[in-house]
C-alpha cells in the first residue's frame, strides 16, 4: 500500500493515525477507571460526568487522529472538517432511515425465522433516580456515542480507507481492486479496534461485518455524512437489545432466541445487504449511477510547512 512517491507511505498515513488514536483511548480508559472505579455502581449524576468526560476521550482521538493524518499527509487541519450544511444534514437523516430500515426488517426476518422476539409492551426504562436526571443520562450517552462514532468515521473511514486506496492504487491496481482490498484492510483494523474496547474475537468479527455498511456508504458517496448517518442509526438497537447506563437501564423490547453463529451471522447479513440496496438506491436516486466516487482517488492537496 505504498504510494509511488517520495511522501510518508500510504499504509503509514492510514495506520499511524488509527494507533495514536488507540492509545488516547487506553491512557484516558484507564484514568477514568482510577477516577471512578466501577462505573457500573455509580449514582447518576456521577454517571453523567463519567459519561462527558469519556466523550472528551473519544474526542481527543478524533483531535490527535485528524493532527497525525494532517501532518502526513501534508494537508490542512480544516480539510478534514465536513461542511455542515442542509444538504449534509439531509444526507446524514437519510443514512439514519436507511439504518432503522435495515436494523427493523433484519430483526423482522430473525422472528420468522425464530431466532428473535420482540414484544413492543416491554419498552421503559428501569431507574432508582428522578426523571430528570435518567433523561439528562440517556441523553449524555446519547451524545456520547455520537462523538464515538465520529471518531470511527473519520479515521477508519475517512482516513485509513482514503489512503489505503490511494497507496493501493498507486501501485496500479484498478479502481475496484484497490478499493475492495482496501476495504477489507480498513475493516480487519476496524475489528481489532472493538477487541480495544470490549475484548474478544467475537466482537471484533462482528465489528468488521458492521463496518462493511459504513465503507460501502462511503465508497459510494465519497463524503461522511451518509455513513455517519447509518451509523448513528444503529443506537436503536441499545432499545432492541437493552443497555445498562449505570443505575439505569433500557428495558429491552426484543430477545435473541436462538443464540447460534450461523443464526445471528443470516440476521447479521440480512441487515448488511437491506443497507447495502438501499443505500444503492438512494445514490442511484442522487446522482443516477452508482459507483465508487472519484474524488476517493484523488491524492491529498498539499501544503507546505508555511502554510
Amino acid at each position: 500500500m505504498e504510494a509511488t512517491s517520495d511522501r510518508v507511505p500510504a499504509s503509514v498515513r492510514g495506520l499511524l493515525p488509527a494507533i495514536l488514536s488507540i492509545l488516547v483511548f487506553i491512557l484516558g480508559r484507564e484514568f477514568l477507571r482510577q477516577l471512578f472505579g466501577d462505573i457500573n455502581s455509580l449514582p447518576g449524576p456521577l454517571f453523567i460526568v463519567y459519561l462527558l468526560m469519556m466523550a472528551l476521550v473519544f474526542l481527543g482521538m478524533i483531535l490527535v487522529g485528524i493532527y497525525t493524518a494532517a501532518r502526513l499527509e501534508r494537508s490542512k487541519f480544516s480539510e478534514f472538517r465536513p461542511n455542515v450544511d442542509r444538504e449534509w444534514r439531509r444526507t446524514f437523516v437519510s443514512g439514519v432511515v436507511i439504518s432503522l430500515l435495515a436494523i427493523s426488517i433484519s430483526w423482522g426476518w430473525g422472528v420468522c425465522r425464530g431466532f428473535r422476539s420482540i414484544e413492543l409492551v416491554s419498552v421503559g426504562v428501569r431507574s432508582p433516580e428522578g426523571t430528570m436526571v435518567t433523561a439528562v443520562v440517556i441523553l449524555a450517552a446519547t451524545g456520547m456515542f455520537f462523538v464515538n462514532m465520529t471518531m470511527e468515521e473519520v479515521i477508519y473511514r475517512r482516513i485509513m480507507l482514503d489512503n489505503f486506496i490511494k497507496g493501493l492504487a498507486a501501485r496500479g491496481l484498478s479502481r475496484k481492486a484497490a478499493a475492495s482490498l482496501a476495504m477489507v484492510g480498513s475493516l480487519v483494523a476496524f475489528g481489532l479496534l472493538h477487541t480495544v474496547y470490549r475484548g474478544g474475537g467475537i466482537v471484533a468479527i462482528d465489528a468488521a461485518l458492521t463496518g462493511t455498511t459504513f465503507a460501502f456508504t462511503y465508497l459510494l458517496t465519497g463524503k461522511l455524512a451518509l455513513p455517519m448517518g447509518v451509523h448513528f442509526g444503529r443506537h436503536i438497537t441499545t432499545v432492541l437489545g437493552g443497555k445498562s447506563y449505570g443505575v439505569v437501564d433500557l428495558i429491552a423490547v426484543g430477545e435473541v432466541t436462538k443464540n447460534t453463529l450461523t443464526a445471528n451471522l443470516e440476521v447479521e447479513f440480512v441487515q448488511i445487504g437491506v443497507v447495502c440496496l438501499l443505500t444503492s438506491m438512494w445514490v442511484y436516486q442522487q446522482r443516477g449511477s452508482i459507483q465508487i466516487q472519484p474524488i476517493i482517488y484523488q491524492p491529498p492537496t498539499r501544503h507546505s510547512q508555511s502554510d
